[in-house]
C-alpha cells in the first residue's frame, strides 16, 4: 500500500475525516498522538477543552456577570436535577450533561435579568436593555422581544456636498 493511501486510511480511522485537509484543529492532537505511538514517540497531552468544559466555562462567566454565588448555583442544581455536594463550580457540574449545564446557564441569565429588573424598579431607575449594533448578533425568533433587545440603527452621515 502506498504511503499516501496508508496515511489517509489511518487519518480516517482516528478522525473520521477522509483526508488531512478535511481535519480541524480539534483533530490535531489525537492524530499526532496516533502517529507518534506508531513511530515509537511519546504522545502529547491533549488539553483541548471538551464541549462539557466549554459549557462550564460559559456558566462560570454567566455567574460572574450576574454575581451569582456557587451556593446559589448549588441550590438550583439540587432543585432542578440532583443532589450534588457543595463545592467548586467544576465539581458541581462534573456529573451534569452538556444540555443540563446549558439549561443552567439560561436559568442563571433569566434570574439575573429578573433581579436586575427588580432592583431598577425598586430604585426608580430606567430599565436597561441589551443593545445589539448588528442584526447578525440579535438572537433568532421571538427572543429579542422576550429579552428586551433594542437594535441600534446606524446614524446617517450628513452629505459633505451640502453647504449651509
Amino acid at each position: 500500500m502506498p504511503l499516501a493511501d496508508w496515511r489517509r486510511q489511518e487519518t480516517q480511522e482516528v478522525t473520521g475525516c477522509a483526508s488531512m485537509t478535511e481535519c480541524h484543529q480539534r483533530h490535531y492532537v489525537p492524530l499526532f498522538n496516533h502517529f507518534a505511538v506508531i513511530a515509537g514517540s511519546k504522545p502529547k497531552v491533549d488539553n483541548t477543552p471538551t464541549p462539557h468544559a466549554r459549557a462550564v466555562w460559559v456558566l462560570r462567566n454567566t455567574m460572574q456577570r450576574w454575581e451569582i454565588t456557587p451556593a446559589y448555583l448549588h441550590r438550583i442544581i439540587c432543585d432542578q436535577y440532583r443532589e450534588v455536594p457543595l463545592g467548586m463550580v467544576d465539581a458541581m457540574c462534573a456529573d451534569l450533561s452538556f444540555e443540563e449545564i446549558r439549561q443552567l446557564t439560561y436559568t442563571i441569565n433569566n434570574r439575573g435579568r429578573r433581579r436586575q429588573r427588580q432592583a431598577e424598579e425598586q430604585h426608580d431607575l430606567p430599565l436597561s436593555t441589551e443593545y445589539h449594533t448588528s442584526p447578525s448578533t440579535v438572537p433568532p425568533g421571538g427572543l429579542p422581544e422576550h429579552f428586551g433587545v433594542v437594535l441600534v440603527q446606524p446614524q446617517s452621515q450628513p452629505s459633505k456636498t451640502a453647504r449651509h
